[in-house]
């Protein structure tokens, strides 16, 4: 008998709940930046191998498996709706026309015959988005049954690489990060790179564990390890970043020392002035109680602005929640999760 799966429970498979690991500070994966254009071509088309020999390897990067090696002159099925940017190599899924193996090659290598050997083939039109929640599953393929391949924090970027490929009631994007290749659905990310905080700002450290270091870098030597909850303020607006992530400058509260957090492992504090909350990614569930075994009162549209009710933050399923009231007539009560929320 099959299990129904809800759309929010497909979303906790995207999405991985938050383990229990102690975070040492150590840095976000980083982003490979590539740049390309796009150019319009057939669907498919037989090309021609233009270099002495050019491997066809089982998947679109350099760690994956050689099938064969393919002589110059040998014709392939370009398919030009599967492509992919890896390793700073832009791939293309091809198939032998003589006998039939497909894989993926170097479309620099394949061209049209001519003299100049140059290949029909474009280069992966790629775009940065961002992670909008917590522990986002990168996987090794499109959709809910292939394997994680790692867990992805707020704020991560990471590249599109490709087309996008529709699976499981999701749309999934093919991503680069750190030189790991996989896929994420849309639903965990965003087009919009994470806001900063403002100088004097006060902060509050969401993880377990963070060492503050010394400089802006995971191998600087660390000053101290803070609890969850420590709080900290901003020295300067302008962030640092090294290592693929953002860096703030900071004095912890408690014991006045100064050095330097990632920006992934603060948020605004309940001291910092908060002002107006606005739901920035909805719909986003006001829940009768923190967590989410709590009935859903409401759903919230993007845009959505609500009143903080109270100071302090639950943490609860990898959320931290905030007590909030509706702005209108109804005045409806709840808790929402501030990952999804602005404060300004």
């Amino acid at each position: 008998m099959m299990t129904h799966i809800s759309r929010r429970g497909m979303f906790r498979l995207i999405a991985g709940a938050a383990a229990g690991t102690t975070l040492l500070g150590a840095a976000p994966l980083r982003t490979i930046a590539q740049t390309t254009e796009t150019t319009t071509v057939a669907a498919t088309s037989v090309l021609q191998v233009n270099t002495d020999l050019l491997n066809l390897r089982e998947g679109a990067g350099l760690a994956f498996d050689i099938i064969e090696t393919l002589a110059q002159g040998t014709e392939v099925e370009a398919d030009a709706a599967r492509r992919q940017a890896a390793d700073g190599v832009n791939w293309i899924y091809v198939t032998v026309v003589a006998t039939g193996t497909s894989g993926w090659v170097d479309s620099q290598y394949i061209g049209d015959g001519t003299a100049s050997g140059t290949a029909p083939v474009p280069p992966v039109a790629v775009s940065t988005k961002w992670v909008s929640v917590i522990d986002a599953n990168l996987r090794d393929g499109a959709g809910l049954t292939f394997n994680i391949l790692a867990m992805l924090p707020v704020g991560q970027a990471v590249t599109i690489t490709g087309d996008s490929a529709e699976a499981d009631g999701f749309t999934w994007y093919p991503v680069t990060v750190n030189a790991q290749s996989g896929w994420m659905a849309d639903v965990v990310l965003t087009d919009e790179a994470p806001t900063g905080f403002t100088e004097g700002a006060s902060v509050t450290v969401n993880t377990d564990l963070l060492n503050l270091r010394e400089s802006a870098s995971s191998q600087s030597p660390s000053l101290g390890t803070y609890a969850f909850g420590t709080k900290a303020t901003i020295l300067n607006s302008e962030p640092a970043t090294v290592e693929g992530a953002n860096w703030y400058q900071v004095r912890v509260d408690g014991d006045r020392k100064e050095g330097w957090f990632i920006e992934e492992f603060i948020s605004p504090s309940d001291d910092s002035p908060t002002g107006t909350i606005t739901v920035s990614d909805g719909p986003l569930n006001l829940r009768s109680a923190p967590g989410l075994a709590g009935a859903i009162v409401e759903e919230l549209p993007t845009g959505t602005i609500v009143t903080r009710i109270g100071a302090g933050q639950t943490a609860a399923d990898g959320y931290q929640w905030i007590n909030v009231t509706l702005t209108d007539q109804s005045g409806r009560e709840g808790w929402i999760a501030s990952e999804f929320v602005t404060f300004s």
